[in-house]
């Protein structure tokens, strides 16, 4: 009974440990889902697309998707290659991005 003691002290001072902090230029979860989900919709709504007037190509819509989101293409580069090493992570930032299209989908349906 007292190794079950000691490991479940273990468990939760490791569990209670502060997270990772997120180096300079890095998104935060929320900023991350977000910039992921407005990328996905600007594919989405140009891929195979060819709207009458429209010169700019996908990556015009992706510079502004960034600009939105303060960010140019090295520090999108930056944020999609640190959340690519963490894929735990990274799962759950699509995840949550899949979700919130789903709704956007079904809410559209209506």
């Amino acid at each position: 009974m007292r190794i079950d003691r000691i490991i479940g002290i273990l468990f939760l001072v490791i569990s209670c440990q502060p997270p990772e902090p997120l180096p300079e230029g890095i998104l935060d979860h929320d900023a991350m889902v977000e910039l992921m989900l407005d990328v996905h919709l600007v594919e989405g709504a140009r891929t195979g697309v060819t709207i009458s007037n429209d010169s700019l190509g996908i990556d015009a819509y992706h510079r502004t998707v960034m600009l939105n989101h303060g960010l140019d293409s090295i520090g999108y580069q930056k944020n999609f290659q640190y959340y690519s090493a963490r894929p735990g992570e990274f799962e759950r930032i699509f995840s949550e991005v899949i979700e919130r299209l789903t709704v956007m989908q079904s809410e559209m349906g209506r």
